[in-house]
C-alpha cells in the first residue's frame, strides 16, 4: 500500500501589537496575480535575494498583508518584519507564498470546478 503524502495545509498568520491592532498575512489568488503583473515573481524574488537579504522579504511580507489590508504601507511591513524578526518571519512568508503559487500553477484538484479531458 502506498504511503499517503503529507500535505501541509497553511492558514493565514495573524499578528497583534500591544494596543490590539491586528495584521493578517495571507496570499490569495488576487495577491499572486498582482505580484505577477508587477513582476515580483518567484524567480525575481530569488534574484533579488542574491543581492539583498532584507528588502525582498519586506516586500514579500507587504504583499502578504495586502490581501487583508489593501492600504498597507511598506513602512508597516518593515516594522512588522523587524518587530517579529527577519529569521522568524522569512520561512513563514515564503512557505505561504509558495503554497498559493503552487496551487495556482498545478491546479486545486480538491476544489476544482473544471476538469480536463484529453
Amino acid at each position: 500500500m502506498a504511503k499517503k503524502e503529507d500535505v501541509k495545509q497553511l492558514a493565514p498568520v495573524e499578528f497583534t501589537d500591544p494596543d490590539g491592532n491586528r495584521l493578517v498575512m495571507w496570499f490569495t489568488r488576487a495577491t499572486i496575480m498582482k505580484m505577477d503583473r508587477e513582476h515580483f515573481t518567484a524567480n525575481e524574488i530569488q534574484k533579488q535575494l542574491e543581492v539583498e537579504q532584507i528588502a525582498p522579504l519586506v516586500k514579500l511580507v507587504w504583499y502578504g498583508l495586502w490581501a487583508n489590508k489593501p492600504d498597507v504601507t511598506m513602512d508597516e511591513a518593515e516594522e512588522l518584519v523587524f518587530s517579529v524578526g527577519l529569521e522568524n518571519i522569512s520561512e513563514v512568508v515564503t512557505d505561504m507564498y509558495m503554497y498559493t503559487f503552487d496551487t495556482l500553477r498545478t491546479g486545486d484538484g480538491k476544489n476544482a470546478k473544471w476538469t480536463m479531458v484529453r
